[in-house]
């Protein structure tokens, strides 16, 4: 997450499972990754398991509730913290769809709109 922040051309980064009960420890009370997901510009996927053991759904709600928009957010029921991994795919390519639309100014209620040109690659 911080470095989404410090780079300056992101189009997206996610937030998987962020292990919200326990950064004390392990962030060492480094703080700022969850800062630069508040200030960051750019979209954001928020990804997190309703059984995770390492986030409860209240830390993870007032994580989500931080974050400004534009973010997407992706519940997987019933999966643990490792778990994730069975809805990651279905989750990321939602989520690269909301950018692709955002980045090529193609509005959230056309689902069906064509893709942008591809360009060549030399």
């Amino acid at each position: 997450m911080r470095a989404a922040a410090k780079a300056e051309r992101v189009v997206g980064w996610a937030a998987i499972n962020p292990p919200l009960d326990y950064g004390w420890a392990l962030f060492l009370g480094h703080s700022g990754h969850y800062e630069a997901a508040r200030t960051a510009d750019a979209p954001r996927l928020l990804l997190h398991a309703t059984e995770d053991d390492f986030c409860s759904r209240a830390s993870f709600e007032a994580f989500a509730a931080e974050v400004p928009e534009p973010r997407h957010v992706a519940i997987a029921r019933g999966c643990r913290h490792f778990d994730v991994r069975r809805e990651l795919p279905a989750a990321l390519d939602a989520f690269i769809m909301l950018v692709d639309k955002r980045r090529w100014g193609v509005g959230a209620d056309e689902p069906d709109a064509p893709s942008p040109p591809a360009k060549a690659v030399t």
